[in-house]
């Protein structure tokens, strides 16, 4: 199956690439922005799941009194904020 040559079909996949590249070429401190702050958006994104690892790693590492009742303290407070969102819903 070929195409044919339409021009009306719409530009090939290099030339409408040209065609980023040029719009995108006009705006290079934008471009460099938006592009530092993806990959800040990727690190935090791939950073975010070792917090609460670490966190119940060093809960289980630890032993004293203060630290896990710091921990039970956090726990109920989340439970209780996500009981009252739930009861607020219906």
């Amino acid at each position: 199956m070929t195409r044919s040559p339409n021009p009306a079909v719409g530009p090939s996949a290099p030339r409408a690439l040209w065609g980023i590249v040029r719009f995108f070429g006009r705006r290079p401190g934008w471009v460099a922005l938006s592009i530092g702050l993806l990959l800040v958006n990727i690190s935090i994104e791939l950073y975010l799941p070792q917090i609460p690892g670490n966190a119940i790693t060093a809960l289980g590492n630890a032993r004293d009194a203060a630290s896990v009742s710091l921990v039970a303290l956090a726990l109920g407070v989340r439970r209780r904020t996500r009981r009252g969102v739930r009861a607020a819903r219906r």
